[in-house]
């Protein structure tokens, strides 16, 4: 069953997390994941274009309500920030597409291999040197974000299960 997240206008949830909290978009570009979630079905996906290419090569079905990063003019600019690479980043610049000026990240930790729930995905490299492009990207997001009007808050783990207690 779903948590409550924090009060938030807009929620995104970023690939697992989508089982355990509730939110207006779920931002996921591994279709193995996808397939994971009973009901994939009922969400708003962010996804990229080749998470649908290999879902409709599968016969997988995505959810009717899709925004794939590469065929929206979503600002701030994929090309000039790389926020592409990354669900997390790539869920930062999807807020601030969709009006969010005030843009939180609970529970992002950035560091380790495992997931929130230890879960290890062999499908993803966490290893430090990923971690490091991944706050690099995050910088640069952060900045452009001050720039353009809103702000950026990571609030980690720890913090984040105080705030949901």
């Amino acid at each position: 069953m779903p948590t409550e997240t924090p009060c938030a206008d807009l929620t995104i949830a970023i690939n697992r997390a989508a089982l355990i909290h509730r939110f207006h978009w779920w931002a996921c570009m591994d279709l193995e994941t996808i397939t994971e979630n009973p009901q994939v079905d009922a969400y708003r996906l962010f996804t990229c274009k080749e998470t649908c290419k290999r879902a409709k090569k599968r016969n997988v079905q995505l959810p009717k309500t899709l925004m794939i990063a590469e065929e929206q003019a979503i600002v701030p600019s994929r090309k000039a920030l790389g926020w592409s690479l990354y669900t997390s980043t790539s869920s930062m610049a999807l807020a601030y597409h969709l009006g969010a000026r005030d843009i939180r990240v609970y529970g992002a930790d950035m560091n380790g291999e495992a997931d929130w729930d230890g879960t290890l995905n062999e499908r993803t490299a966490r290893s430090e040197k990923r971690w490091e492009k991944e706050r690099g990207i995050i910088r640069l997001l952060d900045d452009w974000f001050t720039r353009n009007g809103a702000t950026l808050q990571i609030v980690g783990v720890d913090q984040c299960q105080t705030l949901m207690k």
